[in-house]
């Protein structure tokens, strides 16, 4: 059997905000669990919505990167939605993910086209 060095691949998970909930819950125990396999991963998440509280503490207890994409918001925005997209393609394209993993109806939309523009070979999409 063949091993490979499981750093090198890198995974981006995309959700529309960073609130408490089950789409985050299970995104962060996701990703502990990966990076306890030792893949490189980072979390994109638009800014938080106040009233609905956040995990951030509960990502810096796992030791989870997360990075907020202002111009990611749950409205609908055209203008917005796209900077988000081109904001992403970039982030992406720069940071060479081998796979890009998006949760909720916007970040799926956005992060599975900007993924798509950027030629990520694995693009997969949560539906919770």
């Amino acid at each position: 059997m063949q091993s490979f060095d499981r750093s090198k691949i890198k995974v981006l998970h995309i959700l529309t905000n960073f609130s408490i909930g089950g789409a985050t819950e299970n995104t962060i125990f996701s990703v502990d669990g990966l990076q306890k396999l030792g893949y490189d991963i980072k979390i994109l998440t638009g800014p938080n919505i106040l009233s609905e509280g956040n995990l951030f503490q509960k990502a810096k207890d796992f030791k989870i990167k997360v990075e907020i994409c202002d111009d990611l918001k749950r409205k609908i925005n055209l203008f917005f939605d796209f900077i988000a997209l081109i904001k992403i393609y970039k982030k992406i394209k720069k940071e060479n993910y081998s796979i890009v993993h998006t949760h909720s109806s916007k970040a799926g939309i956005i992060g599975r086209l900007a993924a798509k523009l950027a030629g990520v070979p694995i693009i997969i999409h949560t539906i919770h």
